[in-house]
């Protein structure tokens, strides 16, 4: 897991962005593209995760629970 500035030489990378709040199939299919979009245009993969939930910002008092922890969802992404 990266966090903060990246190094001059990492990769030319294509990413997804999003909440992936319990990886579930939607998401592993939206990953599973990304991986195949990123192997045919020769770039390395990743996925941003954020942290909280959009509503933080958006509607600070619908706030839902997190389904998983955040060393839970590195486990999921990594698999």
């Amino acid at each position: 897991m990266l966090s903060g500035k990246l190094p001059a030489d990492y990769p030319d990378t294509a990413v997804a962005i999003g909440k992936f709040e319990a990886i579930h199939l939607g998401h592993q299919q939206l990953i599973h593209e990304l991986v195949v979009a990123a192997e045919d245009g020769m770039l390395a993969s990743g996925v941003i995760a954020f942290d909280r939930h959009p509503n933080t910002i958006l509607d600070p008092k619908n706030v839902p629970l997190p389904v998983v922890g955040p060393k839970q969802k590195q486990d999921l992404l990594a698999e």
